[in-house]
């Protein structure tokens, strides 16, 4: 009994020993902050029902505007999408730039191609410019080829066309030309203008060569070469011509040379002609004028054979 006693002594010692010491009470919060008024901010919130924590919303991609409620979300999404098609005008746009950077790569290696070591000339200069079309033999100038850059297959349907147009020429002046012979050595050829043939016969070759070359080039081509066209194709028929072919002796002892004199006259308005003339002393016949060895002397045709002009 003595123990027990005792034993229940010990137990209310130890109770009150540990509430001295605060053994028994809760883990201590941290502190209130005062207001400035020194009353503690816990005792003034006091009377107020505590809120209920808002829910945390998961962080988006990108902050929209600050604020809440259905119209700041209507904001932020309308904001998303126009992004979106930014970005997406953006690859349009760098594909594009992309697409005629290699475009223009390409004509510029075009231009040096075509033009390196030339000097395009402008438009009235070009007018001025004078290149012969045909050589001797009725086929297309280095100099023309060189200017419309012509391929090798375009070239030989061009001599085509000027072998064409020389020959169809020559079975009109056949039928036309008359011959007169004023002395043994001298011999005149005429043919009287055939304007209409002429000019259908034109029509036909401007528009194969058209055909050939394409509209700029053909355009070119005439600018520069068109006044030596007339001239190579008997103007078309447009003027009458007249060839004295005469034997002529440079001294005495010495073989004969051979004079030949070739005429235009074509009438350009009534009343008025235009007359152009070459001369030309030879020891041989020109080749451009072999198509008329059937109407000259024998000893002309036979004596000066071959081509050498002086």
């Amino acid at each position: 009994m003595a123990g027990l006693l005792v034993l229940g002594a010990g137990f209310v010692f130890l109770l009150f020993i540990g509430s001295s010491l605060g053994w028994f009470e809760r883990e201590p919060s941290a502190p209130a902050r005062a207001r400035p008024g020194g009353t503690p901010a816990a005792l003034s919130a006091a009377p107020a029902a505590a809120a209920p924590a808002a829910p945390i919303a998961a962080p988006s991609r990108r902050a929209g505007p600050s604020g809440g409620g259905p119209g700041a979300l209507k904001d932020a999404e309308a904001l998303e999408t126009r992004l979106r098609e930014i970005e997406t005008e953006n690859r349009r746009l760098r594909g594009e730039v992309q697409d005629l950077h290699g475009r223009l790569v390409g004509v510029l290696n075009w231009v040096l191609t075509n033009f390196r070591g030339t000097y395009p000339l402008p438009e009235p200069l070009m007018a001025r410019l004078q290149v012969p079309p045909v050589t001797e033999d009725y086929t297309l100038h280095p100099e023309a080829a060189a200017l419309i850059k012509v391929t090798p297959e375009e070239e030989q349907k061009i001599n085509d066309v000027f072998a064409y147009a020389r020959s169809y020429l020559a079975e009109i002046e056949a039928a036309m030309l008359t011959v007169t012979s004023p002395r043994p050595d001298k011999v005149i050829l005429h043919i009287p203008p055939f304007a209409e043939d002429g000019a259908a016969l034109r029509e036909d070759m401007y528009a194969a060569l058209e055909i050939t070359l394409g509209a700029d080039r053909f355009d070119r081509f005439l600018k520069v070469s068109e006044a030596g066209l007339k001239s190579s194709f008997y103007r078309f028929g447009e003027a009458s011509r007249t060839l004295v072919f005469e034997l002529v002796y440079a001294g005495e002892g010495e073989p004969p040379q051979l004079k030949i004199k070739d005429g235009w006259i074509m009438e350009t308005v009534p009343g008025a002609k235009e007359i152009t003339a070459t001369e030309a002393t030879v020891t041989n016949l020109p080749s451009r004028y072999a198509a008329y060895s059937p109407w000259l002397p024998d000893y002309l045709v036979q004596g000066f054979a071959t081509e050498a002009v002086r």
